[in-house]
């Protein structure tokens, strides 16, 4: 390992270290990877299997599209997610690389994502000592595969290393605050109990003689408490913490 790249890591751990809040940590990430020229990411962070630590995600995605994947839970299906998660090395994809498609919904996915400019990037798996997976997704600044190849074989050692440093701290961070047990409303405790039963929205709203707009929103509203994204998650949190049985 050079001298640079000991003196990037020690760099980046002093930023990281002078931030005490989440969303705080998520803003220096951005700026370091600013410094690379790389204004377009999401890094998603899965908690270790038994643990009570949280599931983190920090995103510069457009607004719209973001929401669009968290409420339709993408993150289930997303090819290049799913194979990174079966790989120890960073993956390219899209602009003269695989996108790894299997089934139509993966191909919707990534048709729509086009919509939104990501047409081609660098996906960086982490794995920690816990069993905790991440991953920085990049999305290429330039959008020609020439173009495309040079920067992140110019770049690749440095976010890699900057993917590594910020997982460990995120995760030292994570496990050193005491999480609470999540505070529901009656009607989204109930709400959550007919969703972890198999119930459609439909149903629910017919169950309770609410409107499905109501059900989606005492959802949305249940996802903020639990500190999740999308119904999959929040269901499973709430049967993780025992508020709820399938």
């Amino acid at each position: 390992m050079t001298d640079n790249i000991i003196d990037q890591i020690a760099s980046f751990q002093s930023k990281l270290k002078d931030q005490q809040k989440l969303d705080h940590l998520g803003r220096t990430l951005s700026q370091e990877l600013q410094s690379f020229g790389l204004e377009t990411f999401t890094y998603v962070a899965t908690k270790p299997p038994k643990s009570k630590a949280r599931s983190y995600i920090h995103s510069t995605y457009p607004t719209e599209w973001l929401e669009h994947y968290v409420k339709n839970d993408y993150i289930l299906h997303d090819p290049v997610f799913l194979q990174a998660r079966n790989s120890m090395l960073p993956i390219q994809w899209g602009l003269g690389h695989g996108y790894f498609i299997k089934t139509s919904l993966q191909q919707q996915i990534v048709d729509q994502s086009r919509m939104f400019d990501h047409h081609g990037g660098l996906i960086i798996p982490v794995r920690g000592p816990r069993g905790e997976f991440a991953s920085l997704i990049a999305i290429s600044p330039e959008k020609d595969p020439t173009a495309f190849n040079k920067y992140f074989e110019h770049y690749r050692e440095k976010l890699l290393i900057t993917s590594m440093t910020y997982h460990d701290h995120i995760w030292q961070t994570l496990y050193d605050q005491p999480e609470e047990t999540p505070d529901l409303s009656a009607m989204q405790f109930e709400v959550l109990k007919l969703c972890a039963g198999g119930k459609t929205t439909w149903e629910i709203s017919q169950l309770l003689n609410i409107s499905e707009n109501t059900v989606r929103y005492h959802l949305k509203q249940a996802s903020v408490n639990l500190d999740t994204y999308g119904v999959t998650a929040t269901v499973a949190k709430a049967i993780a913490h025992g508020l709820v049985t399938p």
